[in-house]
């Protein structure tokens, strides 16, 4: 029997730890990170209704301005990624020379 990634012993961890993260247990994922992809994805998707309900009235201009929200929103959130990994690298350094 061949075996896969998507297995139902990788469903159901994954559903295990969701619920640790959304409770007080430790889990392996960030509840931080969890609230702000959802956020971000309901942010997203309302943002693109409005986009596709509105777009033959859009000028350039307008289109122009809504994809750099978008952008620039998704360059923030990778940029503060990076400085959390910064930061927590530092951190782990800072122990080791202890």
């Amino acid at each position: 029997m061949k075996k896969y990634f998507i297995s139902w012993q990788n469903i159901k961890w994954i559903i295990k730890e969701l619920i640790a993260t959304c409770s007080n247990k430790p889990s392996y994922f960030s509840k931080k990170r969890i609230q702000e992809w959802l956020l971000f994805d309901a942010a997203f998707c309302c943002g693109i209704y409005w986009f596709c309900t509105h777009v033959q009235k859009l000028t350039y201009v307008e289109v122009i301005a809504f994809m750099g929200i978008i952008f620039g929103y998704a360059g923030y959130t990778v940029a503060t990624i990076q400085k959390e990994k910064r930061n927590e690298n530092k951190q782990i350094d800072k122990q080791e020379v202890k």
